[in-house]
C-alpha cells in the first residue's frame, strides 16, 4: 500500500522565498547533473547541460521581455523506470547521496503552472520517451506511459 500526496497542497506548502527566484531553475538543473552523473558515460562523451531563457513579446525594441519560462536539455540518463518512479514520490530517498531531498518539482509549480517534460531514456537494447504534462493535475494513471523512440 502507497501513501498519496494532494499535489495542489503540497505544492502550497512548498516554500519559494522572493529573495530565491531562481530556486526552480536550479532544482532543474540539479536534476540535469545528477542524471549525468547516473548515466556513466564514456571518458569520450562530455556530460552537456543546454538551459534556454524564454521570454514573453515585448512591445518596445529596448525592453527586455519579461522571463516566461525555461527549456533545459541534458544528456543524462532520463526518466527510466527508477527515475520514474522517484519523480512519482514525494520525498523520494532516490537521489539522497546525490543531495537531493525529493521536492525540487514542486517549486517548478509555484513558480510556473506546469512543466512540460520530455525523457529519452535506454530500455534494454531500445530507446523509449515519455512526455508528459506535469501540472496541479497530474495523474499518474494517466501520463509518463513510455512509448518507442529513436535515439538521441
Amino acid at each position: 500500500m502507497s501513501i498519496k500526496i494532494d499535489l495542489v497542497n503540497q505544492v502550497r506548502q512548498t516554500s519559494l522565498p522572493a529573495w530565491k527566484p531562481l530556486l526552480p531553475l536550479f532544482e532543474a538543473i540539479m536534476n540535469s547533473i545528477q542524471a549525468i552523473q547516473q548515466a556513466a558515460l564514456p571518458a569520450s562523451v562530455e556530460g552537456r547541460i543546454v538551459v534556454e531563457v524564454e521570454r514573453d513579446q515585448s512591445l518596445f525594441k529596448d525592453e527586455l521581455p519579461p522571463v516566461v519560462g525555461f527549456t533545459i536539455r541534458d544528456n543524462g540518463i532520463g526518466l527510466d523506470d527508477n527515475n520514474f518512479d522517484s519523480f512519482n514520490t514525494a520525498f523520494s530517498p532516490h537521489k539522497l547521496r546525490l543531495g537531493g531531498k525529493g521536492l525540487g518539482r514542486f517549486t517548478w509549480l509555484k513558480a510556473f503552472d506546469c512543466a512540460l517534460i520530455v525523457s529519452i531514456f535506454r530500455d534494454d537494447a531500445s530507446f523509449q520517451m515519455r512526455k508528459f504534462i506535469f501540472d496541479q493535475d497530474y495523474d499518474l494513471d494517466e501520463r509518463g506511459l513510455p512509448v518507442p523512440a529513436a535515439g538521441p
